[in-house]
C-alpha cells in the first residue's frame, strides 16, 4: 500500500487525502454524537433551555 501510495500522480493523492479527511470528519462526528447522547443522558444538558432564555432576556436584541 505505501509503496502504491509514494508512486501515486499527485491527483490520486488529493483524492486520497480527501477520502481520509471525510473519514475522519465520520469518525469525530460519532465520536462527537456518543458524547453528547452520553451528557444528555447524565442530565449534563438539562439546564441549557433556561440558560438561553436568560441570556436572551438579559440581550433582548439577540
Amino acid at each position: 500500500m505505501i509503496q502504491r501510495i509514494q508512486s501515486a500522480p499527485e491527483q490520486d493523492l488529493v483524492l486520497l487525502h480527501d477520502i481520509w479527511l471525510s473519514a475522519a470528519k465520520e469518525r469525530l462526528w460519532q465520536e462527537i454524537q456518543q458524547d453528547a447522547t452520553a451528557e444528555q443522558e447524565a442530565g449534563k444538558l438539562d439546564q441549557v433551555p433556561d440558560l438561553v432564555r436568560r441570556y436572551r432576556a438579559r440581550h433582548e436584541s439577540a
